[in-house]
């Protein structure tokens, strides 16, 4: 078993099923074959399935895999963006879309911390806790603070106005690219 052609396969894999073309990157058109979700849930198994046999050296008997997180464009589609959420409504919205229970729930952590990274996003510290602020350029995009009062609590809470919600789902392709890397 020639095992770079094997994780070179695999790799190739993986991006079409996230709807990426293997060799120049970009996002595969929505009505594209590969996008059909058929396929994309069989390149996600056949993804895994190739994971395992690079690390463990054959296909373990009957351990049954999640399939990782991951939404084609055409299930992107059906993502209505609304007034201000907060970032756990918008992912739990994100994980209604989720073609099937194998998949693996998207993590609000794993928003904030893609958030973070492409700089709309930031961690500070007040009254000695860390919480998650927007910068100015996630101000600008749509990202803000409200003061909250309810009959339990009073306290600040990020919210995600449509502009953000829209530029998510169009670079949704960016975030997965993260998510595989992380």
């Amino acid at each position: 078993m020639n095992l770079e052609l094997l994780q070179h396969a695999q790799s190739y894999i993986e991006k079409m099923a996230n709807g990426i073309h293997p060799i120049t990157g970009k996002s595969m058109p929505s009505e594209d074959t590969i996008n059909n979700i058929r396929v994309s849930r069989c390149l996600f198994y056949v993804n895994n399935v190739l994971k395992d046999i690079i690390t463990n050296g054959t296909v373990p008997k009957s351990k049954k895999k999640q399939i990782p997180f991951s939404l084609t464009p055409n299930e992107l589609e059906h993502y209505e963006c609304t007034s201000s959420l907060s970032i756990s409504r918008m992912v739990q919205k994100l994980n209604a879309l989720r073609p099937t229970e194998e998949m693996e729930k998207l993590k609000i952590s794993q928003m904030c911390q893609w958030l973070i990274e492409i700089g709309l996003l930031q961690e500070t510290e007040e009254n000695g806790h860390k919480r998650k602020r927007p910068t100015e350029s996630g101000m600008r995009m749509g990202i803000h603070v409200e003061h909250v009062v309810n009959d339990y609590q009073e306290y600040d809470a990020v919210f995600y106005d449509e502009k953000i919600q829209r530029y998510i789902i169009n670079h949704f392709d960016f975030f997965l690219q993260f998510l595989s890397l992380a």
